[in-house]
């Protein structure tokens, strides 16, 4: 029996928001306040424009707000979850954070507003076409990864943690850094290997915290400091195709090949640690 040829889907680019959900975003907007208070938002604001990069809208809820805007996304293929502490959603290309106020009673407001940096970060560089394949509607690409896959997981959480771990080091003060290298001291903080630095560090429940994102922003750390130019390549790439296509030729000069291992990066605890581990060699190994 003659095999019927498979019947090609069409894939269409589309250049706007669909109006749906620009009705949706200006919904949202219209309807919920930032909870702002005792933030230093400019400070957030001037730390993003200092990177060469644009502010995006975002918007500051608490965890009552987080049911009404579940009720909001219901025709969105995205959703907020009700413990989330910050998600860039691309399809209606808008940042949300929320508050923790538990989180900032033992570390000050920098903690939501690092987690802010990291949100805005996704927001710079997200794809501005549309794919629309059949009914679904989709952004394709987010700085340097993919929604619709893991591919580039590593290199796009690692820069957003890079990008709050610079902030929170800028912002913190002397008396607030010497209480995290004072707890360092107490407890071991870094079984791992992983060269967590303070700027990666939080308090919950009395101990020193990080979040394991942050392995791949401190090996984000070891690839910038053995490649020069690369964080600002890095920053540069959010708006610059060219300085996107950049970005491989450098990594794989410190081993070829080493750019498509990274980006493979599975969206997993093991994942993010292979591949930590996967650039921590190679560097040692180039040198």
């Amino acid at each position: 029996m003659e095999q019927q040829p498979q019947k090609v889907e069409k894939v269409e680019v589309l250049k706007e928001m669909p109006e749906e959900w620009r009705i949706l975003r200006e919904k949202v907007l219209k309807n919920f306040e930032s909870k702002t208070d005792g933030m230093d938002i400019e400070r957030v604001k001037d730390f993003i424009k200092g990177q060469g990069l644009p502010v995006s809208d975002f918007l500051i809820v608490e965890r009552e707000d987080i049911p009404k805007l579940q009720v909001l996304f219901m025709e969105l293929n995205s959703s907020l979850s009700a413990d989330m502490e910050g998600r860039y959603i691309p399809e209606l290309d808008l940042t949300f954070v929320r508050r923790d106020y538990n989180s900032e009673k033992n570390n000050g407001a920098i903690y939501t507003e690092g987690i802010l940096v990291h949100e805005l970060t996704h927001s710079v560089g997200c794809s501005k076409e549309y794919i629309k394949k059949a009914e679904n509607v989709f952004v394709p690409r987010i700085g340097f990864g993919f929604t619709k896959e893991s591919f580039g997981l590593f290199l796009e959480e690692g820069f957003a943690e890079l990008m709050r771990g610079e902030y929170v080091d800028k912002n913190l003060t002397r008396e607030e850094k010497e209480s995290i290298k004072m707890a360092q001291s107490k407890q071991v903080s870094d079984e791992n290997g992983y060269g967590m630095k303070d700027k990666y560090m939080f308090f919950e429940d009395g101990k020193l915290e990080h979040s394991l994102l942050s392995v791949a922003g401190v090996g984000l750390e070891i690839l910038c400091g053995a490649i020069p130019n690369l964080r600002q390549t890095f920053a540069e790439a959010r708006g610059d195709l060219e300085k996107l296509r950049e970005i491989p030729k450098l990594i794989n000069g410190i081993k070829p090949g080493l750019y498509m291992e990274i980006q493979k990066c599975e969206p997993t605890p093991s994942g993010l640690i292979k591949t930590y581990n996967l650039i921590k060699e190679a560097v040692q190994n180039s040198k």
